[in-house]
């Protein structure tokens, strides 16, 4: 099991409590590197960017797949699906166990 890490941000001045899994927070925290923007300002754009009707845990996880999901798309390079040491899909796979 997944255990989730609980971190106190600010969020246009109030403060709130997010959990996430350690690797969710990897994931924003190198984003944040990658963009140079800082963490909690990435957090706060999500918030003020996400539909009304999903969570702000709910649009992070969604924000970080599709961030790097352009980034995948983006990346143009061939792999094969037979060879498990390339596919990013037994890689990832793997990290969640």
């Amino acid at each position: 099991m997944v255990e989730l890490i609980s971190k106190v941000i600010t969020l246009s001045k109030r403060k709130t409590s997010i959990r996430l899994a350690e690797a969710e927070w990897n994931a924003l925290d190198e984003i944040s590197k990658n963009e140079n923007v800082k963490r909690n300002n990435i957090i706060d754009m999500i918030n003020k960017n996400k539909d009304n009707n999903i969570g702000l845990t709910c649009g992070i996880r969604m924000f970080i797949i599709v961030y790097f999901n352009q980034i995948l798309e983006n990346y143009q390079q061939n792999y094969s699906l037979s060879t498990p040491e390339k596919n990013p899909i037994l890689s990832a796979i793997k990290s969640i166990l």
